[in-house]
């Protein structure tokens, strides 16, 4: 893994938005190389899909790690999903088995959680299609989420293939529904549209090939996802970001069923390697900038 030092968040483009430059904040693994690639405002920009076409959205978290799920990827997911929730959208998530229960125990009771089962790249392939046929959504996310690199494997971070653990969730990507992704590695399953720069840039010499629509990156993948809410709450005028007690509490829910930090795989109440006070500054950050006070309504 490829470490940016504390002091490169100068870096960035001088385009990018207040959001965008928070999600890209603390940046350990070198995503942000490859900002000046991506559209300025992405979080924005994704946001906007959403406020566009967010009548039935479907949300793909839930990462693999030493057969434990992952704490980065769910509570962002759960955030987003109780965001569009609040503002009348129809939600289904979707992860596969190693996910599913801590996903469940984070996520609204009103929205559905589905389990992608494991099975070969045919059978994924028609599972998927019965899926979006029945769901039929109008926007389609991925956060957190692995997907296939070249040779058609997961892999993690360490480029360890994962692929016998993991549903073929990309498989989504079939749909018409617009599509967005975030992601922190460049092994996310949406990541596929940046590509060659991930490459250039050094971040990842075999990222994801499965592209989205619209790209979110972030230093830690939760963090694109609330990012979003964040340009969501500043679109509608509604307090959406999650409070950082309601973020502890889903990591530690998350916790009692198995969840593990990404970094160390160990079942510990971390984010890719931070600590809950250097996890949550991005959050208390973005609810200064939105204004947001007090409790999520």
């Amino acid at each position: 893994m490829e470490e940016v030092g504390p002091g490169q968040d100068g870096d960035l483009p001088e385009a990018l938005g207040e959001v965008e430059r928070t999600v890209l904040s603390d940046d350990t693994r070198g995503i942000s190389k490859i900002a000046g690639h991506l559209p300025p405002d992405f979080c924005q920009r994704v946001a906007r899909l959403l406020h566009d076409h967010g009548e039935r959205v479907v949300l793909v978290t839930g990462f693999y790690v030493n057969g434990a799920p992952e704490t980065d990827g769910p509570p962002g997911t759960a955030a987003l999903g109780h965001a569009l929730q609040l503002q009348g959208s129809d939600v289904t998530m979707v992860t596969d088995t190693t996910a599913f229960e801590a996903l469940r125990a984070i996520t609204p009771p009103k929205i559905a959680c589905v389990e992608f089962p494991v099975m070969s790249n045919r059978k994924s392939a028609n599972w998927a299609a019965r899926f979006l046929d029945e769901v039929k959504p109008t926007a389609i996310g991925f956060i957190e989420r692995p997907g296939p690199t070249a040779d058609g494997s997961y892999r993690n971070w360490k480029h360890v293939d994962i692929t016998e653990h993991c549903a073929l969730t990309h498989h989504l990507l079939a749909g018409d529904a617009p599509s967005f992704a975030v992601g922190d590695g460049g092994n996310e399953a949406g990541m596929g549209g940046y590509r060659k720069q991930l490459i250039e840039k050094g971040v990842l010499d075999d990222p994801c090939v499965a592209a989205a629509d619209e790209l979110v990156i972030a230093s830690v993948s939760n963090w694109g996802a609330i990012g979003i809410v964040a340009e969501l709450a500043k679109m509608s005028g509604r307090d959406l970001l999650p409070h950082p007690e309601m973020e502890e509490a889903r990591l530690r829910a998350m916790l009692r069923r198995g969840a593990v930090d990404g970094v160390s795989g160990e079942t510990e109440l971390k984010v890719d390697g931070r600590n809950l006070e250097s996890y949550l500054r991005a959050l208390v950050e973005l609810r200064r900038i939105v204004g947001q006070r007090g409790e999520v309504s």
